[in-house]
């Protein structure tokens, strides 16, 4: 009963925690607004990749660490890197099926299959995002939930939260209808997608599985 009891205060505190982070991640948006309005700064692309780096390691992973010290998980077992041939295996072998889809949609449409430029754009989609995004999600929240809640209702909440995690960039962006609208692409695939990023997860036994199909999946998006 007590471990149940200490399970639930970590499940509370990990919503808290979720919805403080939601907060300042509208912060920085609106901060992120204000400095475009009166400076030209956002020009420079030296600028814009410092202040989302910046933004992303203190507004997502900091909150990640804190969730994962409480809960008294080790970050040995949250990276599993000792068993990194069954994490690459899981990652690899989802993250090549769902990228496929992505893939043959490029080759119907006579597109290139790989980006043609690498610059902080693509490193941020291909790389940054899945490993900050997935150390969020999958190494912290989900969890955090799963002593509670189960695996399933755990995933299916760690999912809205990372479409959650989009609205903010959407709506400033100005197509945040168009997002949550679309039946591919948008938010609906997001939240297909972070189920399946949380089973990989799960099933892998570390964060770095998730992380390896968002990859995939972002490489061919």
């Amino acid at each position: 009963m007590l471990t149940f009891r200490i399970a639930r205060t970590f499940g509370t505190s990990t919503h808290a925690t979720f919805a403080l982070l939601m907060l300042l991640w509208c912060a920085t948006w609106l901060l992120r607004a204000f400095i475009d309005r009166y400076c030209d700064w956002f020009q420079d692309a030296t600028f814009t990749a410092v202040f989302w780096l910046i933004a992303k390691a203190l507004v997502w992973l900091l909150p990640a660490f804190v969730l994962i010290r409480a809960s008294g998980r080790d970050f040995s077992s949250v990276f599993n890197l000792k068993d990194w041939r069954h994490w690459c295996c899981w990652g690899m072998t989802v993250g090549l099926l769902i990228a496929a889809t992505g893939f043959l949609q490029r080759a119907i449409a006579g597109q290139p299959l790989l980006p043609g430029k690498f610059d902080y754009g693509t490193l941020n989609v291909l790389l940054i995002a899945p490993l900050f995004e997935e150390f969020l999600f999958r190494a912290a929240i989900l969890p955090n939930l799963i002593p509670v809640l189960g695996f399933a209702r755990s995933n299916l909440i760690t999912s809205f939260y990372f479409v959650l995690l989009h609205i903010p960039g959407w709506y400033m962006m100005g197509n945040l209808h168009t997002m949550l609208t679309l039946p591919v692409g948008g938010a609906l695939s997001i939240f297909v997608l972070g189920l399946l990023f949380g089973w990989v997860s799960h099933k892998s036994r570390s964060f770095l599985g998730g992380a390896i199909a968002h990859c995939l999946n972002n490489l061919a998006a």
